[in-house]
């Protein structure tokens, strides 16, 4: 998410690719992440690159007309 942040890299490639896995990954992480970006533990920037990166696919999905996928529906068939 930093290096994206940067401008470095284009992001649209990594939403369209791995849009799927950045939903589940920070469904799972999301209360470690607040527990970690407490004052007592590591601040406010704690994987603050993973959470703007994040915070980019539902604007993404929507202004480029990507195709927004379900997360329930891809965890939904994984345990089939």
């Amino acid at each position: 998410g930093t290096i994206l942040q940067s401008g470095l890299v284009p992001i649209e490639p990594v939403i369209v690719s791995w849009e799927m896995s950045i939903r589940l990954c920070y469904q799972v992480l999301e209360p470690y992440i607040r527990e970690m970006q407490k004052p007592e533990n590591a601040g406010p920037q704690y994987w603050g690159g993973f959470e703007w990166l994040y915070s980019q696919i539902d604007p993404m999905t929507a202004s480029r007309r990507l195709p927004k996928s379900s997360v329930r529906n891809h965890v939904r068939a994984a345990h089939r």
